[in-house]
């Protein structure tokens, strides 16, 4: 798959989280990588530039509502310093159970996904034009193929046979969809579902990867499938079902992992 670069004058903020590296991996250093270890990531904003803020609270890792902190501050430098375009990396995790969910159906079930709609709120207004992404599943940053030990992973299985089923992406896919959104001379929605068309199951992927897998009774509480809608981000760039296949998406994984 051809890379595409993004734009300069590009800051990522949140350059040491998982997403961050997984990018790292593709864009190298064609943009500046900032963190909160390095001082201030909103210091000395490049005029006319982008930002992507992939920085952020995850679950059990502290107050989530300073997700919403995080997007106020760096609106407002964004706005201060008249950057072009910023976008705010957001969660599928403020849709509800489902498929084919559009950007209209966000209704978050946990305090995670209440946080990230918290944080979308906070765009609305802003004095810079924000975009806020809602990403699936990214292989590498998931709680599956990110995790893989030698151990057999184990699958939850639901009444109907099927094991959990989501939208995902590959980094690559990921790097080329945000580059370009990045660059794109026409204005943003404010919100976009970002991942691969379809819905992946679990099984596929580790099937794709060659491991097997152990199966039990998926629990009450075990969600079968959050599924995206990507008609709209499909209008603005080009990724489509090979981008989604199981195969590609481990094969993307395999490329950047450490």
């Amino acid at each position: 798959m051809q890379r595409v670069a993004p734009p300069p004058r590009t800051i990522v903020t949140g350059a040491s989280g998982r997403v961050a590296r997984l990018l790292r991996a593709v864009w190298g250093e064609t943009v500046e990588w900032r963190s909160r270890a390095g001082g201030d990531p909103l210091a000395d904003l490049p005029e006319g530039g982008s930002l992507l803020c992939l920085a952020g609270i995850v679950p059990g890792a502290g107050d989530l509502a300073e997700n919403a902190r995080i997007a106020r501050k760096t609106l407002d430098a964004a706005g201060r310093v008249g950057l072009r375009r910023v976008l705010l990396m957001s969660s599928a995790a403020v849709y509800p159970v489902g498929e084919r969910l559009t950007e209209a159906q966000a209704a978050p079930f946990s305090d995670y996904g209440r946080a990230k709609l918290a944080m979308e709120t906070e765009a609305q207004g802003a004095d810079v034009e924000t975009c806020c992404l809602r990403l699936g599943n990214l292989a590498g940053a998931d709680a599956l193929l990110g995790r893989l030990t030698r151990a057999d992973p184990v699958l939850d299985v639901f009444a109907d046979g099927r094991v959990p089923r989501r939208s995902y992406i590959g980094p690559v896919s990921l790097a080329n969809a945000l580059a370009r959104l990045l660059t794109l001379p026409q204005p943003l929605p404010p919100v976009l579902n970002l991942a691969a068309p379809g819905v992946v199951g679990m099984d596929e992927l580790l099937s794709a990867a060659g491991r097997a897998w152990i199966s039990r009774p998926a629990p009450e509480t075990a969600i079968p499938v959050i599924g995206l809608d990507t008609a709209a981000l499909r209008a603005l760039v080009p990724i489509g079902d090979d981008d989604g296949d199981p195969a590609e998406i481990v094969r993307q994984w395999r490329q950047v992992r450490p």
